[in-house]
């Protein structure tokens, strides 16, 4: 019997560089271990498998060991696998049957990750029902369920509809994505208005998952929405929950094989369990939030990637210069928090004329911090990875640098090292406003602390408190109307509600 998911688990994802597996390990990976693999798109953290390779597939996992397997590498676009049937039959099929029989060898539970095109069209199926696959895609994946209840007891089999969320700027296979960026770089959209699915959330798949695994479920599960959509239907909501420009134009299915229609996946067994659905425009409105969140564009972004055109260090950097245009401060050195401080301690340091100097560094062994699942573990891998180099701090006046205040964890160690070092004065300034409720949208985990969780008082009386609270020489935050005319737009639009406090 596999342990409850409620506790910390060692998950591996296979296909973790695609559109439902990178989501499966953003969301996962903040309260687990998590592990991926990738076949084509590398990715960083991940390792490169075939999954049609038995040996490697049985190696690699028997290395990882992992207490549960998401398997959702597939080759899931229709078309391909109506041009390319027998590589359809290779992965799809036999590719899931060597991730079975590596699961079954390390005694692993498999969630595998299926479709509701296993059914034919125009008709409502439960999970009892007898499937009657249409399309080349649809046979592959039913028999890739076939096969999991051939070799294992211990599974979950979910079928999902189409699915959409959000995804990276080159993934265009997701249908969200496509109408953005048609209609931004072409000013249209040409869009099916004839077969009808059941689009449903990619988070809403990755939360019904770790509802079955809390509970330790087997068997089938039917995740969908019951509310049928269009493509170009489907288009108007993001129109006009985006606020875009652009003209919508239906036209009938051009794709070159047929998705079947109007097929409504049952789900009460899964409603039961009390897992719950967002409708597409609530989940659009999510999406929209998710895309346009100036907290991922201080921390969660890569420093290469681009965002609206510019580089994600680029835009630290500028946050960094802004802080330092009014600061009349005295320091000897600026200090950037390992790895998340170095650009706009960049920024601060060029803009106030004073030096920067790594008087902080850090174990590159380990992570970032931000998900680890409690908060004694939290502060057991900060202090082991973060490192006061005495020499250039003893009798120094600093200024700390890093991008956001969340819980105050890593402020509190990176004070106590730098007062142990010997500092004369520490300053600290964070190019972000504070952080004043938890996020609503499933970027910062929910149950996140924070050192200003709910405080409604203004942004000087907040920063006296944490002077006066960790003993600082000074302390200063940047306000919302500066960071606000710093960060990037995502077609209009920044999320920046975690540090306003109120909906947006």
């Amino acid at each position: 019997m596999c342990r409850s998911v409620t506790s910390y688990m060692d998950i591996l994802i296979t296909g973790a560089s695609g559109f439902l597996g990178s989501r499966y390990r953003h969301l996962l990976e903040k309260d687990h271990n998590v592990a991926g693999t990738f076949y084509e798109n590398p990715q960083r953290k991940l390792s490169q498998l075939d999954i049609t390779h038995k040996d490697s597939v049985i190696k690699r996992i028997q290395e990882l060991d992992p207490d549960i397997i998401v398997h959702t590498a597939a080759i899931s676009d229709p078309d391909t696998c109506g041009r390319k049937p027998d590589m359809a039959a290779e992965i799809n099929e036999e590719g899931t049957r060597n991730v079975a029989e590596a699961a079954k060898r390390v005694g692993a539970k498999l969630v595998y990750i299926s479709t509701s095109f296993v059914f034919p069209a125009n008709g409502t199926y439960a999970t009892d029902s007898t499937p009657n696959p249409q399309t080349v895609y649809g046979q592959t994946k039913y028999n890739g369920e076939k096969i999991i209840q051939d070799e294992l007891y211990d599974y979950i089999i979910i079928r999902c509809p189409k699915l959409f969320g959000t995804a990276k700027p080159e993934n265009v296979n997701d249908i969200t994505e496509s109408i953005l960026r048609a209609l931004t770089e072409d000013g249209e959209a040409e869009l099916d208005d004839t077969t009808e699915r059941y689009p449903l959330f990619i988070d809403d798949v990755v939360l019904a998952t770790q509802r079955l695994l809390n509970i330790d479920a087997q068997g089938i599960y039917h995740l969908s929405t019951h509310k049928p959509h269009t493509k170009y239907e489907f288009g108007k909501l993001v129109v006009d929950i985006f606020e875009l420009e652009g003209d919508l134009i239906p036209i009938e299915e051009s794709a070159n094989v047929n998705r079947p229609s109007g097929i409504e996946l049952d789900t009460t067994n899964s409603n039961s369990l009390g897992i719950k659905f967002q409708t597409v425009a609530g989940a659009l409105n999510t999406i929209k939030h998710q895309r346009g969140c100036s907290f991922k564009t201080i921390y969660s972004f890569n420093p290469e990637e681009l965002v609206e055109g510019e580089s994600a260090s680029k835009i630290r950097a500028r946050l960094g210069q802004e802080l330092g245009q009014d600061d009349d401060i005295e320091a000897d050195m600026v200090v950037p928090v390992p790895e998340s401080g170095i650009y706009p301690a960049m920024g601060y340091a060029d803009e106030m004329g004073i030096p920067l100097y790594h008087g902080i560094i850090r174990d590159y062994e380990t992570e970032k911090t931000l998900y680890e699942p409690n908060i004694e573990d939290r502060t057991r891998m900060l202090r082991e990875k973060l490192v006061a180099v005495e020499d250039i701090l003893e009798d120094e006046r600093v200024v700390i640098i890093d991008e956001a205040v969340i819980s105050g964890l890593t402020l509190s160690t990176v004070i106590d090292k730098c007062q142990t070092a010997g500092v004369s004065e520490i300053h600290v300034r964070i190019p972000s406003p504070p952080m004043r409720t938890q996020c609503s949208y499933g970027v910062l985990s929910e149950d996140a602390d924070l050192v200003t969780d709910g405080a409604s008082m203004c942004i000087s009386e907040l920063q006296k408190e944490i002077e006066d609270k960790y003993n600082l020489s000074s302390f200063r935050y940047l306000p919302i109307e500066r960071f606000r005319q710093r960060v990037p737009t995502d077609y209009g639009f920044t999320c920046t509600e975690c540090f306003e406090g109120n909906k947006q």
